[in-house]
């Protein structure tokens, strides 16, 4: 008897007495690899030297195993040509019983597996096909950015010659007021056009005068106007006449006069002098044992610095002493630095309050 190995063949053969013919394929598709099964169909097609075609498409395994059980069944009439095929392992066969539903399920997955495949490869032609759209779209963005700039630039052209069609050469020669057979204004840019020199009155005493001589020689410059704007002077309607736009001419307002500050030193023995300017400072947070020669005895003593009055202050905390003291002006910044005083006596200026019967009657004449 001829034997020939091979497992796909084995089952298939052995199985078409008992199983029904879609149960065959699907526990095929699903146990054995597409390598077997193809292999499996060339050696069927070169015993019975049948001429191969492998199929395509997605079910095409389950029709490769088709191919091979119709032609099982063909040749079934000359099992002289047929050999017997057997399995080299028991583990290389399905299991007998209950496989054929695990095989459709298998093979379900399968199908499956292979739609996610090329569900994948459409996605990565797609994102292959978006990158290259998006550079392009780059492309064309900087295109017309250069497109942009060139109209920028023949916009500028274009303007460019229509100033000089328009004004005549930037380098043309100046134009000179002998070529003209009339004088022309020679203060063109002021609002009272005056002509020369000789006209304004060096007594007028406001602006309304010199407005009034301007509106006298009004007259003569009528001429000179056309000339004038020739030359680049301005509209007359730009500049605000005497009654336009509600302008009043007004007299200036004098300086507040503040006085003088003498500098001059004189001599000791010279009587006129000025009076010593002084300010007030507010001692507090003293002992109860501290009195008043205590606070000029120090300030002489350490500091150099004469009082010129103090006074005990009599304030609502009776734990404390505060002093009210007067002191030359010049002592002034030296006083209020922190290095001068003992620690924790409080110094600061000093500010009167101002009575309330003097505040009521203030008011009351306000009223």
């Amino acid at each position: 008897m001829n034997l020939k190995i091979n497992n796909v063949l084995c089952y298939i053969t052995t199985a078409m007495d008992s199983l029904h013919n879609d149960e065959i394929v699907s526990v095929s598709v699903a146990y054995f690899s597409p390598t077997s099964i193809k292999e499996a169909k060339t050696l069927l097609f070169s015993i019975l030297e049948e001429e191969i075609k492998f199929r395509k498409g997605d079910d095409r395994m389950r029709k490769e195993v088709q191919d091979i059980i119709d032609l099982v069944n063909h040749s079934a009439s000359d099992l002289d040509r047929l050999p017997k095929f057997v399995s080299d392992s028991y583990n290389a066969m399905p299991p007998v019983a209950g496989f054929g539903a695990l095989g459709n399920t298998i093979q379900s997955l399968l199908n499956e597996i292979i739609v996610l495949k090329d569900e994948i490869s459409f996605l990565k032609q797609r994102r292959i096909d978006e990158t290259v759209n998006i550079e392009d779209m780059n492309t064309i963005k900087e295109i017309l950015a250069d497109l942009k700039n060139d109209v920028r630039s023949l916009k500028s052209d274009i303007m460019t010659n229509e100033v000089i069609h328009a004004f005549g050469s930037p380098s043309a020669p100046p134009l000179w007021q002998d070529a003209f057979p009339f004088s022309l204004n020679t203060n063109f840019r002021t609002p009272m056009r005056i002509n020369r020199a000789s006209d304004l009155n060096p007594e007028a005493a406001s602006y309304a005068d010199v407005v009034g001589k301007d509106r006298k020689i009004k007259k003569n410059t009528t001429k000179n106007d056309d000339a004038s704007q020739m030359r680049g002077a301005r509209p007359k309607d730009r500049f605000p006449t005497n009654n336009q736009e509600g302008f009043k001419v007004v007299q200036k307002k004098r300086k507040k006069d503040y006085g003088i500050i003498g500098k001059k030193k004189l001599e000791e023995n010279n009587n006129f002098k000025s009076a010593k300017r002084c300010f007030d400072l507010f001692i507090g947070q003293c002992e109860l044992s501290v009195s008043s020669d205590d606070i000029v005895n120090y300030l002489k003593d350490e500091h150099s610095i004469e009082i010129i009055e103090i006074e005990k202050l009599t304030t609502r905390n009776t734990s404390v002493n505060c002093f009210k003291i007067n002191l030359a002006l010049i002592d002034r910044d030296k006083l209020l630095s922190e290095d001068l005083w003992p620690e924790g006596i409080v110094c600061k200026n000093f500010y009167n309050r101002i009575k309330k019967s003097t505040q009521n009657a203030s008011n009351s004449n306000i009223k």
